[in-house]
């Protein structure tokens, strides 16, 4: 078991950085901001509510800081909105240094159940499945194609030895997943899709970051956390003495893989205040779940792809040229 620890040097390390952030009014967001904040980072969050979104922006500049806090109203279902919180950032500072995405919605209940399945009833479109997916996963593709354009600019790295497996960077992507992205998760359907993707689209990037642009990336897989999204289910959560992260808690491990120079790829399970990397065990038992053969001959074809340029081409000549088979 990867167990990952919170290092306190590690979260003042972010002191005098400029971190983005988007779905940071409430929760494990806000948590967020807040500790960003303390520690004497510059932190600029997007957020749909105002109301709360601008009352923890006043909370937190009534508390002293070295750092600076700053609340941008952004739509992460439109584009243009989160470009627009990253320009602002940028024509400010000049640079980007951390990117974290933590936006995300549940979704109504009840549109798999008996009642909403028999024929008459099935042929109104269910509400809300829109949403999160556009939430949850649309706009993370958003944000991540903006961080990555954002903090690539004025960034240099040694390219010749700079690896997906050996990466010192001080610039990270940090995408919020969940357990129910890796996890079985009844009830949670659109939402668990959307989930998986984020940790998809995290797991897609890691090989292409690092050597392109010099860039690190994780995910974050809260379990159950004290949340306005665990109210449904908190009571009887309590009621079997289960563990239950505090927004903090999730919140210093963002901080923890953003701010680590070293920390590529991972993505952290966390549960009643600890961290576990599922990437690592993953990896490890490969060739156990998946079979010898079948993970060796995955891996000569991952070599193959290499950082997967080549999809969408309808030339074969482009797609040879591409990986050396042809001048």
């Amino acid at each position: 078991m990867a167990e990952v620890h919170i290092e306190q040097s590690i979260l003042e390390s972010v002191k005098g950085k400029v971190v983005v952030l988007a779905g940071g009014a409430q929760g494990i967001g806000a948590a967020t901001v807040t500790q960003l904040y303390k520690s004497g980072a510059h932190v600029f969050f997007g957020d749909w509510d105002d109301t709360k979104g601008s009352k923890l922006t006043d909370e937190l500049r009534a508390s002293p800081s070295e750092g600076g806090v700053t609340y941008l109203k952004v739509n992460v279902r439109d584009y243009q909105s989160i470009l627009s919180l990253f320009d602002t950032v940028y024509n400010k500072h000049g640079q980007i240094d951390i990117a974290i995405c933590c936006a995300a919605v549940t979704e109504r209940p009840g549109y798999w159940e008996p009642e909403k399945l028999d024929l008459q009833s099935v042929r109104e479109t269910p509400t809300g499945i829109t949403e999160v997916v556009d939430i949850n996963l649309n706009g993370t593709l958003y944000f991540a194609r903006l961080a990555v354009a954002y903090l690539k600019e004025k960034h240099t790295f040694d390219k010749a030895s700079t690896t997906a497996k050996s990466i010192t960077s001080p610039k990270c992507i940090t995408l919020v997943s969940s357990v129910a992205g890796f996890k079985e998760s009844p009830g949670l359907f659109a939402y668990s899709a959307a989930k998986h993707g984020v940790l998809g689209l995290m797991r897609a990037l890691r090989p292409f970051t690092a050597p392109l642009y010099g860039l690190r990336i994780n995910a974050i897989c809260p379990w159950a956390t004290d949340t306005q999204l665990l109210a449904g289910v908190r009571a009887e959560w309590v009621k079997h003495a289960m563990p239950m992260n505090q927004p903090l808690d999730v919140a210093k491990y963002i901080i923890q893989v953003s701010a680590e120079p070293t920390t590529h790829g991972q993505a952290l399970f966390v549960t009643g205040g600890r961290a576990v990397d599922i990437e690592e065990g993953i990896k490890k038992t490969e060739p156990v779940w998946l079979g010898e053969k079948n993970s060796h001959d995955l891996a000569a074809g991952q070599v193959i792809l290499g950082l997967g340029m080549d999809w969408g081409h309808n030339s074969p000549k482009m797609h040879e040229s591409a990986n050396g088979t042809s001048n």
